[in-house]
């Protein structure tokens, strides 16, 4: 017959060399996107903590603005402090919303340091609003110092 015909085995030494390469293929994708929704899940927790992270200084902000008005260093209703104020109700709302996404964003230490800070402002104090904003200014420090920690180790930059 013909001598130039194809036998089995070249046919498979054809053939392994594709499907080996599809394969490789596939698994290089599947690689490269799990990277990249690793990266994707890293750049939102960074800017949650940043967000969280702005939130606090608001409010830290705001708790000063408080503290002088009390103390009778800064005039109480000025549109600075009503300003200040909303800006201030605007961060415990995103602290809240935060600990509401808990640790499906965020580090189970994380969430508790959030959740210690809203213990913490809903605490019944006798010593009557001045005290109670001198509490909420050294939880909102504690907080702050705190959650720097847990999201740099959360987000690998230590």
């Amino acid at each position: 017959m013909f001598e130039n015909d194809l036998t089995f085995i070249d046919i498979f030494k054809a053939i392994v060399p594709v499907f080996g390469a599809v394969l490789v293929s596939f698994y290089a994708i599947h690689l490269a996107l799990k990277r990249f929704y690793k990266e994707k899940i890293w750049e939102a927790k960074f800017s949650s903590y940043a967000n969280i992270l702005e939130s606090l200084h608001e409010m830290r902000w705001d708790l000063k603005i408080s503290i002088e008005a009390e103390e009778g260093r800064r005039g109480a209703d000025t549109e600075y402090q009503k300003e200040w104020n909303e800006r201030h109700i605007k961060a415990w709302e995103n602290i809240r919303k935060k600990v509401d996404v808990g640790d499906i964003l965020f580090s189970v230490e994380s969430v508790k340091i959030l959740e210690d800070l809203i213990n913490e402002s809903n605490r019944d104090d006798e010593g009557g609003y001045p005290d109670h904003l001198f509490i909420l200014d050294k939880a909102v420090n504690r907080c702050l110092v705190r959650i720097k920690k847990s999201a740099r180790t959360d987000l690998g930059l230590n």
